[in-house]
């Protein structure tokens, strides 16, 4: 069962449970054994004791419908959220509505869907709207699949577990509400199952990471961000102490015995750096989602006969001459290599030389997810993200060194700094290009990059105050007020939980490589 119960838990999703009367229970993810099969959940304000359940049994949160797009009517199944009580979690269950009156809902309850022999008999729950969601739908079901796979992909079953190794001397750091709340920021950002810090029967400190196997390449990535920073952090405050101490040692008296000042301690550097963190893989899903639509699209065509063969659904995108090249790949591969994978037919056509969109990109394909995993590895865009004027330095680095290590980490096509925004107007911008996804990762490299900048702007002024102290031999305010650095916390983590917007490839998650983007911030 992963993670070991040696580890301390720092955030855990929400899962749906079934239960009596086919209820299904609002619980929190505590760990699983896929070899088994069995999934370990806990439950708020340990309402029932946590207990080991078979991993069918249990279920993602479904994904709420948008505002307005859900208005069930007079008939219509639907589920319906029981508020439990100190003995009881919450719940979903079936009913029907039968009246909606005022704003409010009707809804026939009955176990197992069962009306009975007496349904008039049985009182009606009245609801709000809030309490009332669309039935789930089982699993591989047309609706169910012509929703995003990232966001469907509701099945325990695909999860994976890895660990990430850390640093011996960050283990006090680790399990510290600073460090149990840098680790509550990365699983929120990329949607983690479930993330845990383990510094006890073990070589190393270790995290442990549960998720879906995109969302935990991500979240490694964006944990050596954390870990970087934090080593160069410890860095720093095993210099000033060394110096403090030596400046303490100066202003005693001279020993009789000799005049000879003792050797200096040490250089005040730390060699964590190069036994850097490291992850370690446990196991791994049986099949990424792309290959598990071509295995659906493949079982369902040899069940059809010709006739019954479904039409090739089609979509379409413009694009502009600019991003053409990208969508098209050297001598074609891009295209070659999405048709290969995907079973969809690329087409594109030159709409007007004088149009500002230049191409049509039209793909065609046996069903909605294969068509929008080829989008997703076709389209491109080119979007510029605004920071603070006081930031630029810190976000680009010398010589644009971190706007190179940005790109090439995150697979986009270029990252540059731009003074204008997509408005035209004066603004300090950085300037990406890449599809979707990259740009979204970038994005959220940026702002966890970002969350470590006024600490470091504390360690320079400190840095100047040792250099200082150590060419004058003077006092210069060593360990006083000046001592007390900034540092990140819970309340400040949660307060940049999400920078990015919603709009069109502003919306996901998070990557990079924890040599690249501060690899130059050191001393």
């Amino acid at each position: 069962m992963e993670p070991p119960s040696a580890a301390v838990q720092c955030y855990s999703a929400p899962v749906e449970v079934r239960g009596y009367e086919n209820k299904w229970f609002t619980a929190q993810l505590a760990g699983i054994d896929l070899k088994a099969s069995e999934v370990r959940i806990a439950f708020q304000s340990n309402v029932w004791q946590p207990r080991i359940v078979p991993v069918e049994a249990v279920r993602c949160v479904p994904k709420r419908a948008t505002p307005g797009s859900f208005q069930p009517g007079p008939g219509d199944t639907v589920e319906v959220l029981s508020l439990g009580s100190d003995s009881t979690p919450p719940c979903w269950s079936l009913g029907v509505v039968r009246v909606v009156r005022d704003g409010l809902y009707y809804v026939n309850q009955q176990p197992d869907g069962d009306e009975g022999p007496l349904p008039s008999d049985r009182e009606d729950t009245i609801v709000e709207l809030d309490h009332l969601r669309a039935p789930v739908q089982p699993q591989g079901s047309p609706e169910h699949l012509q929703d995003d796979l990232v966001e469907c992909a509701s099945s325990l079953t695909k999860l994976k577990t890895e660990i990430y190794e850390v640093p011996q001397s960050l283990a006090d750091w680790l399990i510290s509400d600073d460090g149990r709340a840098c680790m509550k920021y990365i699983a929120v950002r990329v949607k983690l199952s479930l993330i845990s810090v383990q510094t006890s029967l073990c070589d190393h400190p270790r995290v442990h990471l549960i998720g879906f196997a995109h969302t935990t390449a991500r979240a490694c990535m964006l944990l050596s961000i954390h870990v970087d920073h934090q080593l160069e952090i410890q860095s720093f405050h095993h210099r000033r102490l060394l110096a403090l101490r030596k400046q303490q040692h100066q202003q005693q008296p001279r020993a009789t015995t000799g005049g000879r000042s003792q050797r200096r301690a040490g250089d005040g550097r730390i060699s964590a750096r190069a036994s850097g963190p490291r992850k370690t893989t446990l196991q791994r899903s049986s099949s990424s989602s792309s290959s598990t639509v071509k295995s659906a699209a493949a079982v369902a065509s040899e069940n059809l006969t010709d006739l019954e063969a479904p039409r090739n659904l089609v979509v379409k995108f413009a694009t502009t001459r600019r991003l053409l090249g990208l969508t098209i790949g050297k001598g074609g591969a891009n295209v070659k290599s999405v048709q290969d994978e995907f079973g969809v037919n690329v087409r594109i056509i030159e709409v007007s030389r004088e149009s500002p969109t230049g191409s049509m990109v039209i793909i065609e394909g046996p069903s909605e997810p294969a068509l929008t995993l080829a989008r997703r590895r076709l389209e491109f865009f080119i979007t510029k993200y605004p920071i603070e004027s006081d930031s630029v330095q810190w976000v680009v680095g010398p010589r644009f060194s971190n706007l190179s290590a940005l790109a090439e980490q995150t697979a986009l096509h270029y990252a540059r700094y731009s003074d204008t925004d997509e408005a035209g107007e004066e603004r300090p911008c950085i300037e990406m290009c890449g599809r979707a996804d990259e740009i979204d990762d970038a994005k959220s490299v940026i702002e966890s990059h970002l969350l470590y900048r006024e600490v470091f702007q504390d360690i320079t002024a400190e840095r100047r105050k040792i250099d200082s102290s150590q060419h004058s031999g003077k006092d210069a305010g060593l360990g006083g007020d000046s001592g007390k650095l900034r540092h990140l916390g819970a309340a400040r983590i949660d307060s940049r939980e999400s920078i990015s917007s919603e709009t069109l490839a502003a919306s996901t998650i998070d990557s990079i490589d924890r040599s690249s983007i501060c690899g130059t911030l050191g001393a």
